[in-house]
C-alpha cells in the first residue's frame, strides 16, 4: 500500500471514530473534531486548485530539427507565482520515443513563493519521425499527501527527427567487395558515362547533358562515375506494417538507418549504387557522389511509408522485386542488396534463385523474430542477415 493510500485510510478511520464519538458522547469538542477532519480533504482540494492556477512551467529546446541519437541542449523552468509553498511538484517527460537525461522520474520539486527553478539538461530522440518531446504532464500533490492532480502540458514541443547516418561494416557480408572496389577504381573516373540524373543545386553547369534536357524539358546532368562494368543495386522495402505508432516507428527508423548506412558506405568508397524503392510507381536513382547522397538523404528523412490493407501486406516488396527483374536491373548488377522487414518461404524462394547466378546477394531483414530457418542456408554469395530493430 502506498503512503498516499495509508494517509487516506488513516483519515477515513479518524472520520469514523469522530462520527462514533458524536453518536455516543456528543459535545462541542466532538463536533469540532468531526468538522476539522471533514475539512481536511476540502482544504487539500482548494490548495491543489490554487497551485494549478499559480504554477508555471517553461521549456526551451535549442533546435526542433534533430538527428536520431543527437544530444540536444534542453531546459525547463518551473515558477511559483503564488503566495504559498508548492510542496510536491512532479515533472513527467515523454519517454516513448525520446528521453531527457538527468531527470529522475520520481523527483519532486518544492517551490517557494516567487521562486524560479531552472533545470538544464539534454534531450535525445530515439527514432526518426515527427512527435512530441520534453515535458508531457505535471503532477501536483497537496501538502497532506492525500490527493494528486495530473494534467498535460498545454504547449508541448513537436520535433522533426532525421535518421542518423551509420557507418556499417559490410565487408564481412560481401566477400568480393574489396576486389570490386579495386576494379571500380581502375575505371576512367573522369570519363562521363551516358547515365544522367536530375540537376541538383551545386552541380557544375559543365555537366549538363543538353540532349537529355531538351528531350525531357528538365535539367539533366551527367554522372562522372567511370565506365561501370559491374553495378551495385539496393532495393528497400518501405511498407507500413501497422497503424500503431509504437509498432511502426521503431521499425521504420531501423529500415531507414540500414538503407542510408548502405548508401553512405558505397558513396564513401566512390562506388555508384542504384537505389530502388516504391509502391505504385517504382522509384530509381543512381547515387554516385556525396552531393547526390545528401539530396537522397533529405528525401528519405521526410519519406512517408505507405500503408496497405492487412490482407495484402508483405506482398508489395515481391511486386517491386519482380518489376526490377522485368526491367533488367538485377541482370545488370553484380551485387544485389535488399533491406526488408520480413522473410517467408515465398520470398526466400524468390531470392534464392539469385544464388544460382554469379551475383552476390545480401538481404538484411529488419526484425526481432527468429529467422534462423533461412539464415542457416547462407553461402558466401547468398546471405540472409538479421538486423535487430533496437
Amino acid at each position: 500500500m502506498t503512503k498516499k493510500n495509508i494517509r487516506k485510510l488513516v483519515l477515513l478511520i479518524l472520520f469514523i471514530l469522530a462520527s462514533i464519538q458524536i453518536g455516543f458522547v456528543g459535545g462541542t469538542v466532538s463536533y469540532a473534531l468531526f468538522f476539522a477532519i471533514l475539512t481536511i480533504p476540502l482544504i487539500s482540494l482548494m490548495y491543489l486548485a490554487y497551485v494549478f492556477y499559480s504554477f508555471s512551467i517553461y521549456q526551451n529546446l535549442s533546435s526542433r530539427n534533430i538527428t536520431v541519437g543527437e544530444l540536444v541542449p534542453y531546459s525547463f523552468i518551473i515558477k511559483n507565482e503564488g503566495y504559498t509553498v508548492f510542496t510536491a511538484v512532479n515533472i513527467k517527460v515523454f519517454t516513448d520515443f525520446s528521453y531527457v537525461t538527468d531527470v529522475p522520474d520520481d523527483q519532486l520539486f518544492r517551490v517557494f513563493p516567487g521562486e524560479k527553478i531552472k533545470y538544464d539538461t539534454s534531450l535525445i530522440c530515439r527514432y526518426r519521425g515527427e512527435y512530441k518531446v520534453g515535458v508531457n504532464r505535471i503532477i501536483l500533490t497537496d501538502f497532506f499527501g492525500l490527493f494528486s492532480f495530473s494534467y498535460r502540458m498545454l504547449s508541448s514541443f513537436e520535433v522533426i527527427v532525421k535518421p542518423r547516418i551509420m557507418n556499417l561494416e559490410i565487408h564481412k557480408d560481401i566477400p568480393d567487395l574489396d576486389v570490386y572496389i579495386q576494379s571500380n577504381m581502375k575505371s576512367e573516373i573522369n570519363e562521363p558515362d551516358l547515365i544522367v540524373r536530375n540537376y541538383i543545386n551545386g552541380d557544375s553547369l559543365k555537366k549538363i547533358h543538353w540532349k537529355s534536357t531538351a528531350r525531357t524539358m528538365e535539367l539533366k546532368v551527367r554522372n562522372d562515375i567511370g565506365i561501370l562494368k559491374e553495378k551495385v543495386l539496393l532495393l528497400a522495402d518501405f511498407e507500413r506494417v501497422s497503424d500503431n505508432i509504437h509498432e511502426f516507428l521503431p521499425l521504420e527508423n531501423k529500415i531507414l538507418e540500414q538503407t542510408i548506412g548502405l548508401l553512405y558506405h558505397f558513396v564513401l568508397d566512390k562506388i555508384p549504387i542504384e537505389f530502388v524503392y516504391g509502391k505504385d510507381k517504382m522509384q530509381s536513382t543512381l547515387i554516385s557522389d556525396v552531393s547526390h547522397f545528401n539530396y537522397v538523404y533529405d528525401e528519405l528523412s521526410a519519406i512517408n511509408f505507405y500503408g496497405l490493407e492487412a490482407d495484402v501486406r508483405n506482398k508489395q516488396f515481391v511486386n517491386l522485386f519482380e518489376e526490377v527483374q522485368h526491367r533488367g536491373l538485377i541482370n545488370d548488377a553484380k551485387i544485389v542488396l535488399m533491406v526488408i522487414h520480413y522473410i517467408d518461404d515465398e520470398l526466400f524462394a524468390l531470392l534464392a534463385k539469385l544464388s544460382q547466378t554469379s551475383k552476390v546477394t545480401v538481404a538484411y531483414i529488419i526484425t526481432e523474430k527468429d529467422i534462423s530457418t533461412y539464415s542457416r542456408q547462407n553461402t558466401d554469395r547468398f546471405k540472409i542477415i538479421k538486423v535487430g530493430i533496437e
